[in-house]
């Protein structure tokens, strides 16, 4: 991960606690901030990924405890995101050389219409788990996650903890990490 040490982050951080509480701008700034420093996300690699229930785009249930005990993937994407979209073909190559050796991947949409989120699975050929809570980008899971752009990439170790994070498809930076635990 690439770490700024900026003149803006110097000056947020020498505030007053009081002067980041109930400010609108407080979550503007730190989301800013966390796309390039995990030291302002509120979910860090290294801790427990954050429990979500979502639904299938058939219906059914999803929770991160349903891949508990194999590495996964979480793709948080969404139908109307351009760079999303174009790297659903290289998500696909990397799907199909790491499922042999137990990696799931789960693609969970930030879009709030159903139908264009089922259809952009179809359309990309997209062939692994899918989820949503059809919340948007600021609600929900991708919200409880710290996603503040899209794509982004969380690679979750089989007991739970967080090894990887990835905003704006960066897919490199999952596989590195993922040769190195599963010593390919």
């Amino acid at each position: 991960m690439r770490i700024e040490d900026t003149l803006a982050e110097r000056c947020f951080d020498s505030l007053l606690p009081e002067a980041k509480e109930n400010n609108c701008l407080t979550h503007i700034l730190t989301n800013t901030f966390s796309t390039y420093n995990d030291n302002y996300s509120r979910v860090k690699i290294g801790m427990v990924a954050p429990h979500f229930s979502i639904n299938s785009p058939s219906g059914a249930a999803l929770q991160l405890n349903d891949f508990r005990g194999s590495y996964l993937l979480i793709d948080f994407w969404a139908s109307w995101c351009g760079p999303c979209r174009e790297n659903n073909p290289k998500l696909k190559s990397f799907y199909d050389k790491y499922k042999k050796l137990g990696l799931k991947v789960l693609s969970i949409s930030v879009d709030t219409d159903k139908t264009k989120w089922k259809d952009a699975i179809v359309e990309d050929k997209m062939e692994w788990t899918h989820g949503s809570d059809l919340l948007g980008v600021n609600s929900g899971t991708s919200f409880n996650y710290h996603v503040v752009a899209v794509p982004e990439y969380f690679l979750i170790a089989p007991d739970g903890t967080i090894l990887v994070k990835s905003i704006g498809g960066d897919i490199n930076i999952i596989e590195d990490k993922l040769n190195k635990v599963m010593k390919q």
